[in-house]
């Protein structure tokens, strides 16, 4: 299967290399060591990722929406430095001071060119390239651009929320494809798919990969089951891989393996999804993600993020324990 039938939308993302260690299970994974330059650097050339930053007076949406007390473990925003490369160019470019309409520079061609070639053994064409502001405005304009409202989408929950979310905000008609969960790994359900393929009249399916929630990083032999699959029906893809960087060393298609979000599964706790959350929040004073409105199959989860000092971290799962 060629890369290029998949409409990729995004692919460069950071997570702390350091972190895992301390973890043990309950990461689901992280960044090659090389691809790490967030944290800030100590006299060794190494980045710390253990320095607590204070990001009061900066607008976080992450850190904002916390009650006093409580820990913000829940939106994908990582509380590490900026890396100095990324520092270092804007404030080169800032201070020039003038700032005015800008063309794309060939680097900017050539800086993705080659890093999909090195971390991912994909050759990508100049042409195949095109700027967008992130994600969800790069999916929202392909489904303006590629179905008409009243069409139907297919996704596959538990997931990321705002593919739901926007569909139908546009008008488009949204169908699950829940993914089958054994209590320790989740995997596509691909009968489902051919099923539902045949008996409705889908025009895109949303794939996440690694999955945004799950972080599985699914094997080849599915995604060319799906490829093949929708290729048949005249189904477009779209492919949402902002998590595809922070996959574990040398591991590319043995799940689960990517990205600093954790999915716990809370249903031994026998409680409801509200008596759940209002543990986390009121007994153990944790701001997390709720399981339930990443769709069906989310009911007794929640989504932790752990990309942050290991002193956050060791404090929140003390504060759970």
């Amino acid at each position: 299967m060629e890369r290029r039938e998949f409409i990729k939308v995004a692919s460069v993302a950071a997570c702390a290399a350091a972190l895992l260690p301390s973890l043990g299970g309950l990461a689901t994974g992280c960044t090659r060591p090389f691809a790490i330059d967030g944290g800030h650097e100590g006299d060794n050339g190494k980045r710390d990722f253990d320095e607590i930053i204070d990001r009061s007076g900066t607008w976080s949406i992450k850190h904002e929406r916390a009650t006093e007390g409580q820990i913000p473990m829940w939106i994908a925003d990582m509380d590490f430095r900026t890396a100095p490369a990324v520092s270092s160019a804007l404030k080169e470019r800032l201070s020039r001071d003038a700032l005015g309409y800008t063309m794309t520079p060939k680097e900017y061609y050539q800086s993705i060119i080659g890093w999909e070639k090195e971390m991912h053994g994909w050759k990508v064409e100049k042409e195949w390239v095109a700027y967008c502001l992130g994600v969800i405005t790069s999916i929202n304009q392909a489904y303006l651009t590629f179905t008409n409202s009243g069409d139907s989408i297919i996704v596959m929950p538990p997931v990321y929320n705002l593919f739901r979310m926007y569909a139908e905000r546009l008008g488009r008609n949204v169908i699950d494809n829940p993914l089958l969960f054994d209590g320790e790994r989740y995997r596509m359900d691909l009968n489902g798919l051919e099923r539902l393929l045949s008996d409705t009249d889908a025009k895109m399916l949303v794939l996440c990969n690694p999955h945004n929630l799950a972080g599985v990083v699914w094997d080849s032999d599915a995604l060319r089951r799906v490829a093949s699959l929708c290729r048949q029906k005249g189904v477009i893809v779209i492919s949402d891989e902002i998590h595809a960087d922070p996959t574990l060393p040398g591991y590319k298609a043995i799940p689960p393996q990517a990205s600093f979000l954790v999915w716990l599964d809370c249903r031994a706790m026998g409680l409801s999804q509200e008596a759940l959350m209002k543990f986390f929040s009121d007994q153990a004073g944790l701001l997390l993600s709720n399981g339930d409105m990443y769709g069906q199959g989310g009911e007794g989860f929640v989504r932790m993020n752990i990309g942050c000092p290991r002193s956050v971290v060791k404090e929140a799962l003390e504060r759970i324990l």
